[in-house]
């Protein structure tokens, strides 16, 4: 029992001293770390590292498989369920069409230039005290923000009837 005791009290000894240990000063290439408010109470945070360069063409190489494989349509297709399949045509068109839609907006985005180079999420509780504040900041591929924001614009547009 008293070997319990001391194990719990070292555990508990290092859960506080890591709970209450200082950041350390955040390089020049996170820059985005010091627009995110001091009371959150999860970050996380990515920033290009060009040691993975490897890393992300190997997924890039996953990715381009699936697409080829038409994964994407393989997915949809195993969604839908028994019920679809007795669907009238007509039925069946009314859903597709604004599925066929979104799909197409959600490709006029490259979401890998928006994440490019650093991304930041951060958590904390709502001032209201119910609910949470969700904080997302990305630093994109040079050049790519003005066709990205109008992407993300069309997007948001096609979608809103739909909510």
């Amino acid at each position: 029992m008293r070997l319990c005791r001391f194990k719990l009290g070292v555990l508990a000894a290092f859960s506080g001293a890591a709970a209450v240990a200082p950041a350390q000063e955040l390089p020049d290439s996170f820059s985005l770390a010091r627009f995110v408010p001091g009371d959150v109470w999860m970050v996380v945070h990515n920033v290009h590292n060009p040691e993975r360069d490897f890393i992300q063409q190997q997924w890039a190489e996953v990715w381009q498989a699936a697409k080829d494989a038409k994964l994407d349509q393989g997915i949809l297709l195993a969604l839908q369920s028994d019920e679809d399949a007795n669907k009238k045509d007509a039925d069946k068109k009314s859903v597709q069409t604004p599925l066929d839609k979104m799909i197409g907006l959600v490709g006029g985005v490259a979401w890998d230039d928006i994440v490019a180079e650093e991304t930041v999420f951060a958590e904390r509780r709502a001032k209201s005290g119910v609910g949470y504040d969700y904080i997302f900041l990305a630093r994109g591929a040079e050049g790519s923000g003005a066709a990205n924001f109008e992407g993300l614009v069309r997007l948001i547009e096609g979608a809103r009837p739909m909510l």
